[in-house]
């Protein structure tokens, strides 16, 4: 048992659940793995032979759990699977799915049934498949098959027998039942139908509506060139050409029952293996037990730090205990160097944790420092973001304080050519009145006309003041204003932008050396160990030669 580090809480070293297939072109059978899994006798139809497994022990449990729809008839093991071996007709036929569950060591075997019964009931069964299912709990044995104790020595005693590797076997069918209690079917032929140039594939009950819809069946004819191509049979007809034969054009491997396709996706199987995790772990819950199963890899659960004892091999393993129960009956051995293979491969393991957590180290304090310089990066370029918006609105400020500036002058500029002309009008009107030519009442009214213009050069005199005084040199002011901001935005971008640009270049200097240096220590680190596993391989290969 290992910690899994939040509380107090346990995670079992092993979890296993297998799912495989038993196919006819292996060599195997429904009926004798049946028959081997429950221990019993079992007639095999399809191979006219019996298959007689009576006398093995350790199956503590065996059932047939059925769908609600499911024929009792199915309930008896030899009817159940010489049905299914004579359904399928295919020498490669697929006949069964098998499930190889370890079962927790933390319960007992009456618990252990509970639990597996109400799994198979309600994840497999109930999607309509047929499980038959055995528990088998064998004992520790040694090298000839003999039965240990807790000792490790052979003892006939079974009540003295360790157990250590409970587990059921699970085998299922792969057709799901219809509701009447038959099987159906695991594909469905797919004709190939073609209208207007469009091709569709059609069940035998679509394709009955299909061809009232206009699409036509393909099939095999030879055409002018003596060619075989697919056409329908009126265009084969039409060109007069001759039929191959009668078979129509299919989708290959027919269309599959979506129940079976479903049965045998990687969805499904992910789902079994997280449900019996759930199922197990909520049994703890129940019974108080401090401990977990998970269905995840290590990875998966970032366990990085963990890595996969060197697998030894059953060979090796058993030539180990045979070595050790010589040197128990005092026999002299040869060569005992096998033994020291799991010693080897233990500390294997270490260093190679240590290792990893070295150059994890390295890598890690790596990451941080380009982490570190990349936000700075980003955070510049947002000061950058944020000063543009600025300039913009700085220059936007300018382009108005223009405008107006511009507008100002032309009113300015109107204005003062008003006064000019009033003022020169006002001198002439001055003249004609000193000189005495024209009539006392002529003379009266031009007197009026002087007085009102006068007054209209005064006013306009007074605007136009008013105008100098309240926008020159607000302008003047704006615009100078303005050119500070800009001149002072564009030199702290600049600044920013040098500044990144050296951040760059140190992260890029950094990680293209960090890869050849990260490389290096690897190559370094492990280049003992692999040496070491090279000769541990060898002891194997001498010690299997031997």
């Amino acid at each position: 048992m290992s910690i899994l580090g939040e509380g107090d809480i346990n995670v079992m070293a092993i979890y296993h659940f297998r799912v495989q297939i038993i196919k006819r072109n292996e060599g195997r059978s429904a009926v004798a793995a049946a028959a081997y899994r429950s221990a019993d006798k079992i007639q095999s139809v399809y191979e006219g032979k019996d298959y007689d497994f009576t006398n093995k022990r350790f199956v503590e449990h065996s059932e047939i759990s059925l769908p609600r729809y499911a024929p009792a008839i199915y309930n008896d093991r030899e009817k159940l699977w010489n049905t299914v071996e004579m359904l399928e007709k295919a020498k490669d036929a697929q006949l069964a799915r098998e499930f190889e569950i370890s079962l927790p060591v933390e319960l007992t075997v009456e618990q252990n049934i509970q639990l597996a019964k109400k799994f198979i009931d309600e994840v497999l069964v109930s999607q309509g498949m047929i499980a038959d299912w055995s528990l088998h709990n064998p004992a520790v044995k040694d090298d000839l098959g003999r039965c240990l104790d807790k000792n490790g020595e052979v003892t006939t005693d079974e009540s003295k027998y360790v157990y250590n590797n409970p587990h059921i076997h699970v085998m299922t069918t792969l057709r799901p039942l219809n509701e009447d209690g038959s099987f159906a079917n695991k594909t469905e032929i797919e004709y190939k139908c073609v209208k207007a140039g469009e091709e569709r594939g059609f069940t035998a009950d679509e394709y009955m509506q299909a061809k009232e819809d206009g699409w036509q069946k393909q099939y095999r004819y030879y055409n002018e060139n003596n060619k075989k191509v697919w056409l329908t049979d009126m265009d084969g007809v039409m060109r007069g050409l001759k039929r191959v034969n009668k078979y129509p054009k299919t989708t290959k491997g027919g269309r599959k029952n979506p129940v079976v396709e479903k049965w045998d996706s990687i969805e499904m199987l992910k789902y079994w293996r997280k449900s019996w995790e759930e199922y197990v772990n909520a049994k703890f819950i129940e019974l108080g037990i401090n401990a977990r199963i998970d269905s995840r890899s290590f990875k998966e659960q970032g366990r990085t730090e963990k890595i996969p004892k060197f697998y030894i091999g059953r060979e090796a393993y058993n030539y180990e205990k045979k070595l050790q129960r010589l040197e128990r009956e005092g026999k002299k051995v040869i060569h005992t160097d096998v033994r020291n293979l799991y010693d080897k491969t233990t500390a294997y393991n270490d260093k190679a944790c240590s290792y990893r957590k070295e150059i994890d180290a390295g890598v890690n304090l790596l990451v941080a420092q380009s982490e570190k310089i990349k936000s700075q990066v980003v955070k510049n370029e947002s000061k950058i973001a944020q000063m543009s918006k600025e300039l913009a609105r700085v220059n936007d400020k300018i382009q108005t304080s223009t405008d107006n500036y511009n507008s100002y002058q032309a009113e300015l500029n109107d204005a003062l050519d008003r006064y000019n002309d009033w003022c020169n009008k006002l001198i002439i009107l001055t003249q004609d009145l000193s000189g005495n030519k024209i009539r006392f009442g002529k003379n009266k009214s031009l007197v009026r006309e002087k007085k009102a213009l006068e007054e209209q050069i005064k006013v306009l005199g007074d605007y136009i003041r008013s105008l100098k005084n309240t926008y020159g040199d607000v302008f003047k002011e704006d615009s100078k204003t303005g050119s500070c901001s800009q001149k002072d935005i564009r030199e702290n971008v600049r600044t920013i932008d040098e500044e990144n640009e050296n951040l760059k270049e140190k992260y890029f200097n950094m990680m293209s050396g960090a890869d050849a240096d990260i490389e290096d220590k690897i190559n370094s680190k492990l280049r003992e160990l692999n040496l070491q596993e090279m000769k541990d391989k060898q002891v194997r290969v001498n010690n299997r030669s031997r």
